[in-house]
């Protein structure tokens, strides 16, 4: 079984309505396919450099992607999405029927509906992702209470050598090694089994 880490970017998100992504950009995308230990097996990372410069300067906050770096690694959305729908192709071809299980923080409320109004719908690509997702969110809250990503980064993180540009490759890494410690945990306290 594989997954697929996935965190998103974006210029904000919309609370009214359904659409999280009405009136609101991706900035970039870290894809990440995990093996069932969630070993991290491929990583891709993805900037759109077609992103409003305005919008792209009153996020910039939030996820330190500045106007310098879209001209360094930015890609024009079109090819943005190609890059997006190679790495997809290449590693889940063998099961293109199949709906890709995700794995991410908020990423069935957030993530998934986001790439799904933003890409899938709008270039009518045929990739689909399962609705059984693993989200750290939901893992969390019953076991530490309440948590903001800060302070999952706090408690989880470790030290950021994924990406010089932004933390959109180290929020991910820190989704799949949440996940790979509580497997760990589960085997070794419930299984019985020496975990190293």
């Amino acid at each position: 079984m594989k997954y697929l880490a996935v965190h998103i970017d974006t210029t904000g998100i919309n609370y009214d309505g359904d659409d999280p992504s009405e009136g609101y950009e991706i900035v970039a995308i870290c894809l990440m396919v995990c093996n069932e230990d969630f070993d991290i097996l491929h990583t891709g990372t993805f900037y759109n450099a077609s992103v409003d410069d305005g919008m792209l300067k009153a996020s910039e906050r939030y996820h330190g992607i500045t106007s310098a770096v879209m001209e360094e690694v930015g890609l024009p959305e079109e090819e943005f999405v190609a890059e997006f729908v190679s790495f997809i192709v290449e590693h889940y071809m063998e099961e293109v029927d199949t709906p890709i299980k995700c794995l991410g923080h908020n990423v069935a409320t957030f993530t998934i509906p986001f790439l799904q109004n933003r890409l899938l719908n709008k270039y009518e690509l045929p990739i689909k992702f399962s609705s059984n997702v693993l989200d750290t969110y939901s893992v969390l809250v019953p076991t530490v209470g309440d948590i903001t990503l800060g302070q999952m980064i706090g408690i989880f993180g470790e030290e950021n050598d994924t990406d010089e540009y932004s933390s959109t490759c180290y929020k991910c890494r820190l989704f799949v090694n949440i996940f790979k410690r509580v497997k760990q945990i589960w085997k070794k306290k419930v299984l019985k089994e020496k975990v190293f």
